[in-house]
C-alpha cells in the first residue's frame, strides 16, 4: 500500500515525541533565567520557558542549534504556546545554516502542510539536504517522493538509492525497496538542478537537484567549473549518485550542473550551469579543451596562449600540457560525445592550422561530456593567431 505524507510525517512527529518524552521526564524548576548559563542548561533542567528565553537570545546572535532548539519548544509547545508557523520559522533559519536535523523538520512540515502550507517540491529538496547528511528518516521519506512521483518525477533508482541508505537502520526503508518496480527506458533528459547551498560551518557546498529515468545504462554526473578572471579555468565531473551531492571546496567562484550520460548512445543531456551561492556567472561554461602538446611545436606558443585567452572567454576551459611526448606531427581534434559536434567544430574553426579532416569522434578516448582532446605533436610550423 502506498505511504502517504501522513504517514511520512507521523514518523517525523515520533521522532520528536520521543525527544519532549525524554526531556519531560525532568522536573520543571521554573527558576530565574539568570540561574542558567544558556539554554540547553535551562532545558536539561526542565525548565523550558527559561529555556525559551535564553535560546532565542543565542539564536538571534546566529547559533543555529539554538535555532533548531527553540523551534522544537513552539513545536511541542514546551515552555512556550504551541505555535507550529513559528516552529518552521525557527526550523528554516536553522536549516538555511547546514543543520540536518532542522532541515529534516522542515521536510516534515512541508510534506504534510503542518505550521505552512504544504509543498512536497519544497519538501524534496529540504529532505535532500538532509538526507544527504546521513539522516535515515530523510533518506526514507526521500526514497517515498521518488517512488511515487509526488512532487519530485517519479524514478525509481533514485529512489532505490535512498532507499538503500535508510535500509541500513530502518526496517521500512527495507520493506519499501523490495516492493519497488523497476522503470522502464526513457529518453534521455536533462536532470533539473534545484540549488546549490554553502554550509558556512564546513565550508562545504550541497547540491540538490532532480532526474526523471533515462534510458537503459545511463547514469548521472556533476561538472563544477572554477571561474576566475571572467572565464572558467576549470572543470571536473563527478559520478553522481541520486539527488543530492556534498562537495568537499568551498563555492566561491564556482558553477555547476548536472547531467545524464548515455554512453552506448554516445550522448549526454546537460541541466544549465548555475552559481554557487550569490555567485554570479561572468560567463557560462561550455566545456573545457586539453593541450598536449609534444617537443618540437614549440612554435606554437605565441599562437596558443591568445587563442587559450579567447577560448576561455567563450566560456571553455583550457589546460594546457606543454611536455607531453607525442610522435605524430600536425594537429589533431578528439571530442568523446556527439553532443559535443558542435563545440568541437566551432573551437576547429579558432585553431591555426588545423585540417577540419583532423576533427574526429573518439567515444574510446575517455572524455567526459564537454571536454575536446586537442593533440599537437612533431615539428609544426609557426602560425600566426589573429584572434576571434
Amino acid at each position: 500500500m502506498p505511504r502517504t505524507a501522513a504517514s511520512r510525517s507521523r514518523g517525523a512527529e515520533h521522532w520528536r515525541a520521543r525527544v519532549a518524552g525524554a526531556a519531560l521526564l525532568l522536573a520543571a524548576l521554573n527558576g530565574p533565567v539568570w540561574a542558567f548559563d544558556d539554554g540547553q542548561a535551562a532545558f536539561d533542567a526542565g525548565d523550558y520557558a527559561a529555556a525559551a528565553t535564553l535560546w532565542s537570545e543565542e539564536a538571534a546572535d546566529g547559533d543555529a542549534q539554538a535555532a533548531l532548539n527553540l523551534g522544537t519548544l513552539y513545536d511541542l509547545g514546551l515552555g512556550v504556546p504551541l505555535d507550529r508557523a513559528r516552529a518552521f520559522r525557527f526550523y528554516g533559519q536553522a536549516a538555511e545554516a547546514g543543520v540536518p536535523a532542522a532541515a529534516f523538520n522542515v521536510a516534515v512540515m512541508l510534506d504534510a502542510g503542518i505550521g505552512t502550507d504544504a509543498n512536497r517540491a519544497a519538501a524534496a529538496l529540504w529532505y535532500a539536504r538532509a538526507a544527504v547528511r546521513g539522516q535515515a528518516r530523510a533518506q526514507y521519506n526521500l526514497g517515498l517522493l521518488y517512488a511515487t512521483g509526488d512532487g519530485v518525477p517519479r524514478n525509481a533508482e533514485i529512489a532505490a538509492y535512498w532507499l538503500v541508505l535508510a535500509g541500513e537502520t530502518l526496517d521500512a526503508a527495507r520493506q519499501q525497496l523490495a516492493a519497488l518496480t523497476v522503470d522502464p527506458p526513457a529518453e534521455l533528459t536533462a536532470p533539473q538542478p534545484l540549488g546549490a547551498f554553502p554550509v558556512a560551518q564546513t565550508g562545504e557546498v550541497e547540491l540538490v537537484w532532480n532526474a526523471a529515468p533515462g534510458p537503459e545504462g545511463s547514469e548521472l554526473a556533476v561538472q563544477v567549473a572554477r571561474l576566475a578572471a571572467a572565464m572558467p579555468v576549470d572543470m571536473r565531473t563527478r559520478t553522481a549518485e541520486g539527488s543530492a551531492m556534498v562537495l568537499p571546496e568551498r563555492g566561491d567562484g564556482m558553477a555547476w550542473r548536472v547531467l545524464r550520460i548515455d554512453r552506448a548512445a554516445g550522448r549526454y543531456a546537460a541541466g544549465p550551469w548555475q552559481g554557487v551561492g550569490a555567485t554570479d556567472l561572468p560567463v557560462t561554461p561550455r566545456g573545457a579543451a586539453h593541450f598536449l602538446v609534444s617537443s618540437g611545436a614549440e612554435g606554437l606558443a605565441q599562437a596558443l596562449d591568445p587563442f587559450a585567452g579567447d577560448l576561455g572567454r567563450g566560456g571553455v576551459a583550457v589546460r594546457m600540457d606543454w611536455s607531453a611526448d607525442r610522435a605524430a606531427p600536425g594537429i589533431r581534434l578528439a571530442y568523446g560525445f556527439e553532443t559535443d559536434a558542435l563545440l568541437a567544430q566551432e573551437v576547429a574553426g579558432y585553431l591555426p592550422g588545423l585540417d577540419p579532416g583532423a576533427v574526429s569522434y573518439r567515444p574510446d578516448a575517455g572524455l567526459a561530456p564537454g571536454t575536446l582532446l586537442i593533440e599537437i605533436g612533431g615539428a609544426v610550423e609557426a602560425v600566426a593567431y589573429s584572434g576571434r
